[in-house]
């Protein structure tokens, strides 16, 4: 009797050990599929609130003391030059990512005083030259104007503010750094100068570690420039736009920076420039509320107030959908989102944007 009254136990026990068994897998293996979902979604979302945020920050530096006076020897020359520098700065101050590019327009002026461009004729930057812009053949380590100033971007990663300020320069103005000096021999002055301000303008806009930096510049010859003639002076206008901005793993814009720069030189009938030149001219942005836009503006705007609206319908935004924003004369749409902020002529700036983004 205790044999059978045993064996029943056994047997009892064994069914329950069997369900026990199913219930337990599947059980485990719900619980894994949701858990491993869960973890998956939760690492995701932790990955992308624990992003490292980075400042986005840039300079632009203007220059016009290249140009001079037309003689009896040889055509004068109007040269606009613009350098401009953008960087993504950790909460340590140090740089992560760098980008540089120099804008370079120039115009011959006759003795005359007649110019040889036509209103709207663009200028490609040094960059977009790439290896059309013939440093290489006159350079002593054998490497085009592109190729040194990435040297010099990558060069200053990891450096501070400090630190690129104190990048040693010869008489001339180019590396005295033997390394910095083995890939960028060329005058570096203005280029310090621009990472040092953008480094020190740098601001929480939304980059985080992982996006991608990104810039352009888009420079035109004026449609007022004009030779000059009986009734009056000419004057050549160089007017350029700035983009920086930074990608997100999905190409959606997480940061973006935008200004704009007018450089204008007068001369008169004989080919003689009447403007001071030695003076570095200011962008939009620098000039604040000296501009005097905010007087002409239906919406009581100063020029560097629209720009911050813009990027602020920028931000979010894939290039698509921005490069898809209305206009109408050039302004934005009067039903468009960025009517409210900005309604003075900014397709070219959105349009420098998107060209900065696909770059």
């Amino acid at each position: 009797m205790k044999k059978i009254i045993a064996l029943l136990i056994c047997a009892a026990m064994t069914l329950s050990l069997s369900a026990c068994g199913n219930n337990d897998e599947d059980n485990y293996t719900g619980t894994t599929a949701k858990t491993t979902q869960s973890t998956t979604l939760n690492t995701s979302d932790n990955e992308e609130d624990n992003a490292v945020p980075l400042k986005t920050g840039m300079c632009v530096i203007n220059s016009l003391a290249s140009s001079k006076s037309a003689s009896e020897d040889s055509d004068g020359k109007i040269k606009a030059e613009s350098t401009f520098a953008a960087v993504l700065v950790d909460s340590d101050g140090k740089v992560v990512q760098a980008q540089l590019d120099c804008a370079e327009s120039e115009t011959a002026i006759s003795i005359t005083g007649e110019i040889d461009v036509e209103g709207g004729t663009e200028f490609k930057s040094k960059g977009e030259l790439g290896d059309n812009y013939g440093m290489k053949d006159a350079s002593g380590i054998d490497k085009e104007w592109y190729e040194q100033a990435e040297a010099f971007c990558n060069f200053i990663i990891g450096k501070t503010q400090n630190e690129i300020a104190d990048i040693s320069l010869d008489e001339s103005g180019r590396p005295a750094d033997a390394d910095l000096a083995s890939g960028c021999t060329i005058k570096v002055g203005a280029i310090k100068e621009a990472f040092v301000k953008a480094c020190e303008s740098a601001s929480d806009m939304g980059a985080k570690q992982g996006d991608e930096l990104k810039i352009a510049i888009t420079t035109v010859a004026s449609a007022s420039s004009k030779s000059a003639s009986e009734d009056g002076n000419g004057s050549v206008e160089i007017d350029s736009e700035f983009c920086a901005l930074t990608l997100d793993k999905s190409g959606i814009i997480s940061s973006i920076l935008v200004d704009s720069s007018q450089g204008e030189v007068e001369f008169d009938l004989g080919g003689i420039i009447v403007t001071d030149v030695t003076k570095p001219y200011p962008t939009k942005k620098e000039e604040g509320d000296e501009y005097g836009m905010k007087a002409a503006s239906a919406i009581g705007k100063e020029w560097y107030e629209q720009a911050k609206a813009i990027e602020q319908y920028a931000k979010g935004l894939t290039v698509q959908k921005l490069s898809d924003t209305p206009f109408e004369n050039q302004k934005p749409a009067p039903d468009s989102d960025l009517s409210a902020g900005c309604t003075m002529k900014a397709e070219g700036i959105i349009e420098n944007a998107v060209k900065a983004a696909n770059s």
